[in-house]
């Protein structure tokens, strides 16, 4: 059964084993205090661990503490969990925050890190980060009187994608997903194997090794074709079998999704070919893996394969709302939504600031409705300074204190991880990106708070 903390030896013990006395760093201090005054927070992550888990008895495993300090380590050091575990059982100032034990090592191995981490949904994150907001607001340590809005992209885990690349690895997939299933029946040596003809095809494609690519492409896509049909036999065969054994259910579900995403890519491919047709950029697939993301074009910079992330931050730079969306939303369709989830938490603020890229008649106009006392948002266009009904001082103040906001994109992703998030799957993705801004908020208040 899963415990929320427990009682750790004392400290003078824990430092006297190198006989060393040394100085906890002031952050370390502001996150443990944080963590006494808000027991919540280690409810929210207790809630996560224990779902599912009926039974009482049993070993302890890892608290609810020494997770979320386990994440704060990582993210503040992004590093790996290999890195981690010797991270957390070689620092005594890790170990004092966690309230580990000698004799816990177990806990902290690079698998039950990993596994443990990845069980806090991205709900609780986002609670974890508006309960520490509340609690800076509480200590008169910050603020939501101002606030300014931007938006930015976060990479995917995978390589750059192309339609030849994507069928090649379709194959591959598929094959070895219709293998491992056919092994309930023995009939793994009855799937012929299309692999080594695919890799070839690729190369030639790639390498432009051939003359014929046109033609090269139409025999990958025959093959494409032909594996799609022998696991959809697979499939078949399965789903009448009696018995199935439980560690096959995610195999099946896996095959049959990719079996679509096959489909879709051999479709995006021939379009591609026919060149009088274009797929809706939306209906693409770019990768088996992270099929919920996008290529993100902001400004004049290099396309980016992920998610396009729209932040609210406020004076003391804490992140009081983050939105993830799964297209390439226009910054104005945004800020409503931006605006009505921020106004939820903290209620209406005083001043609101924001680039070019939000400023439309219907924004403004909704911003006024709402009693902004304030609205900085930089003006385009046929937009002037009486639009926004203010004065040139505050137009000049509200900008410079908008472009604050950039150095806070700037920390997350140097410091924090989020240029590119690492973690497999939307909903993975969606935790480890969410994840990288409570933690910057629970050390940015640590410090405001000491």
């Amino acid at each position: 059964m899963r415990i929320t903390q427990k009682k750790q030896f004392s400290i003078d013990f824990l430092q006297s084993l190198n006989g060393k006395k040394r100085k906890v760093p002031e952050w370390i201090l502001g996150v443990e205090y944080i963590l006494t005054k808000r027991p919540e927070i280690l409810e929210l992550i207790q809630s996560d661990l224990n779902r599912g888990h009926k039974n009482k008895a049993g070993r302890t495993g890892m608290t609810a503490r020494a997770l979320l300090v386990a994440m704060i380590v990582q993210k503040n050091m992004n590093c790996s969990y290999r890195k981690l575990e010797s991270e957390m059982l070689s620092n005594l100032n890790y170990m004092r925050l966690a309230e580990i034990n000698p004799g816990d090592n177990h806990l902290f191995s690079k698998s039950s890190l990993q596994a443990n981490l990845v069980t806090i949904q991205p709900e609780t994150w986002t609670k974890i980060s508006d309960a520490t907001i509340k609690f800076g607001i509480d200590e008169d340590a910050t603020s939501c009187a101002e606030v300014r809005m931007d938006s930015t992209t976060v990479a995917v885990n995978s390589s750059y994608p192309n339609d030849t690349k994507l069928l090649y690895q379709g194959i591959e997939r598929l094959q070895n997903r219709a293998k491992r299933l056919a092994s309930l029946w023995n009939g793994k040596k009855q799937i012929k194997d299309n692999k080594r003809k695919a890799k070839e095809a690729y190369l030639k494609v790639s390498f432009k090794q051939t003359k014929e690519i046109n033609k090269t492409l139409k025999k990958l896509i025959k093959l494409a074709h032909n594996t799609i049909q022998m696991a959809e036999d697979v499939v078949a065969k399965y789903k009448k079998m009696k018995f199935k054994e439980r560690k096959f259910v995610r195999t099946f579900n896996e095959l049959q999704s990719l079996i679509v995403q096959v489909k879709t890519v051999i479709l995006q491919t021939e379009t591609q070919m026919d060149g009088a047709k274009r797929i809706d950029a939306e209906a693409r697939i770019h990768s088996y893996s992270e099929p919920h993301a996008r290529f993100i074009v902001k400004g004049g910079r290099n396309p980016v394969l992920g998610r396009k992330l729209f932040l609210i931050t406020n004076r003391e730079g804490l992140v009081t709302t983050a939105k993830l969306t799964e297209k390439n939303n226009n910054d104005s369709a945004m800020l409503k939504q931006l605006v009505d989830a921020h106004v939820e938490q903290y209620g209406v603020p005083y001043r609101i600031a924001g680039d070019r890229g939000f400023i439309s008649v219907q924004n403004i106009q909704y911003l006024k409705d709402l009693n902004v006392k304030t609205i900085g948002l930089a003006i385009k266009g046929t937009f002037t300074k009486e639009h926004l009904d203010i004065t040139n001082n505050n137009y000049r103040y509200m900008q410079r204190f908008r472009a604050g906001v950039e150095g806070n994109i700037s920390h997350l992703k140097r410091s924090f991880g989020l240029r590119k998030c690492n973690w497999k799957g939307e909903r993975n993705f969606e935790a480890g990106v969410l994840s990288s801004i409570a933690v910057y908020n629970i050390i940015k208040l640590s410090k405001l708070l000491i």
